[in-house]
Order: C-alpha cells, then sequence, then structure tokens
C-alpha cells in the first residue's frame, strides 16, 4: 500500500492541468521523478486512479507511461485545484505566430510519386528483389541473334 499526501496530489494535478501531460518511467524503485519532485511510484499510483476514472489516457511504450489529459479530467481537475474551467493545458490553447512565420503544420496532400514511386526506394520501386532474378533490372533492348558464321567460329 502506498500512502499518498495531498501536497503530492496537489503537485501532480497542478502539472497536468498545466502540462496537459506527464510522462512518468515504469520503474518502482525510481527515488524521484525526473521533473516533480515526489517518488516515482506515488505518481505512478496516482496516475493509475486518474486513469481508472477514465480521465485521462495511458500510452506505453518502451517502459514509458505517457498521460494525457483529456475533457473530463479537465473539469476533474479544475474541481479539484479550485480553478476556473477556462484553464486549459497548454497543448490545447491556440499558437501565438508572429507575421511572415512560416506554418510547417500545413502540408500538402501526400503524392507518392515525390518520393520516388513506391516507399521511397527509387527506381521500379518493387522493394522484393534481393538478387534472386525477381523485380531486378530490365533487360537490355534486345541482343542480336548470332549469325550463323558466328556459330561456326565459336
Amino acid at each position: 500500500m502506498v500512502l499518498i499526501t495531498k501536497q503530492q496530489k496537489r503537485v501532480a494535478y497542478n502539472h497536468l492541468l498545466e502540462e496537459g501531460v506527464i510522462v512518468v518511467k515504469k520503474d518502482v524503485h525510481l527515488k524521484k521523478h525526473q521533473t516533480l519532485d515526489m517518488p516515482n511510484l506515488n505518481l505512478m499510483c496516482i496516475m493509475k486512479s486518474l486513469k481508472s476514472k477514465q480521465f485521462v489516457t495511458e500510452i506505453f511504450s518502451w517502459n514509458w507511461y505517457y498521460y494525457t489529459v483529456n475533457k473530463e479530467g479537465i473539469k476533474f481537475l479544475c474541481q479539484y485545484l479550485g480553478v476556473s474551467e477556462q484553464v486549459k493545458p497548454k497543448f490545447m490553447k491556440p499558437v501565438q505566430r508572429k507575421p511572415g512565420e512560416e506554418d510547417f503544420g500545413e502540408k500538402r496532400p501526400y503524392d507518392r510519386r515525390e518520393r520516388g514511386g513506391r516507399g521511397g526506394r527509387g527506381g521500379r520501386g518493387r522493394g522484393r528483389g534481393r538478387g534472386r532474378g525477381y523485380g531486378g533490372e530490365e533487360p537490355a533492348a534486345e541482343i542480336p541473334a548470332m549469325t550463323a558464321e558466328a556459330k561456326v567460329e565459336a
């Protein structure tokens, strides 16, 4: 059983409300979390509790937990921390752009011809030849047939 103080819960909830995401390493023996001043196990338990209430979504990859707060979670965190519901995490706020700054977020539709055929391998793009005669280079135009005189010489 893990004892979690209200202060630790408040710190985790505040960070989650500000950032919108928390990353936790799957290591119960880690003395301190990378960004928050609390044991990693306590933060894992807090986030597991929020996940069971469906206030956050969890993605697990390469021994790291990635938690993202959803709309119900924002309402819960605002109510718990006593702040207005107009508060939004950083990732939900619109980005302020300077005039003349390019927007790299708007990309044109994907066209596979730009990458050289199939999968960007260039050439014919089959990618399954491996030197066994399948999908190799196109044969030469035409090999001249041997004449009767050349056969005699050979």
